[in-house]
């Protein structure tokens, strides 16, 4: 049994506006991926309307977490800009040329 299967064997899911997905505490409604959409239509448990309106709001879900992860990206202090980098050139060494593939941002540790 997969742990997908086995949380909705649990229960332990939501539904939203028609598409299934957990919740979370402080976060609000997630959708299930397009994965475990798949798995759940193939053993039967959800139809094809349910999984469209899932891979719909799961959609919605990844354009509003970047949208949301670019603006706050943008709005970083100097001092968060300054402890990513040094984390970053800890972790890779100096001279390293690092690409931020959301928002393009690209920088030399």
């Amino acid at each position: 049994m997969t742990y997908i299967e086995e949380k909705w064997l649990k229960g332990e899911y939501s539904i939203l506006c028609g598409a299934v997905g957990i919740s979370i505490k402080g976060e609000g409604f997630r959708p299930f991926n397009k994965e475990s959409v798949k798995e759940l239509l193939k053993k039967g448990y959800i139809n094809e309307i349910t999984a469209e309106a899932t891979n719909k709001a799961y959609k919605e879900y990844l354009a509003d977490f970047f949208a949301d992860y670019t603006k706050n990206q943008a709005n970083r202090t100097q001092e968060e800009i300054n402890e990513q980098r040094f984390e970053a050139r800890a972790a890779m060494g100096s001279g390293v040329k690092m690409v931020n593939i959301i928002t393009g941002e690209t920088y030399t540790t």
